[in-house]
């Protein structure tokens, strides 16, 4: 048998509060293609996270409705503790 070195994981609870959401298109998708566009992000995390985020997303929005992003920060605290974050993501 195996055994996991993984540690155990622990659930946080909080909430994002948008404040400031401005996108900004680059690049019109013609035809059914994607458009492209610059989305300035301000977020304040709440909760057993805490702390303020910014983050300049690179975003395709497809004509179906769905989107794809990279790129965000955090500077803040878990559970009292400074974290910082630097994530590059992506949402089918």
């Amino acid at each position: 048998m195996q055994m996991s070195t993984r540690p155990e994981r622990t659930r946080s609870t909080g909430a994002i509060e948008v404040q400031s959401y401005e996108p900004s298109v680059y690049s019109k998708g013609e035809d059914g293609a994607p458009t492209s566009r610059r989305v300035n992000v301000r977020e304040t995390f709440v909760g057993d996270i805490s702390g303020d985020g910014a983050a300049r997303f690179l975003q395709t929005a497809r004509s179906d409705g769905s989107a794809s992003f990279v790129d965000g920060a955090v500077v803040g605290s878990i559970a009292n503790a400074l974290a910082v974050s630097s994530s590059r993501m992506q949402e089918p």
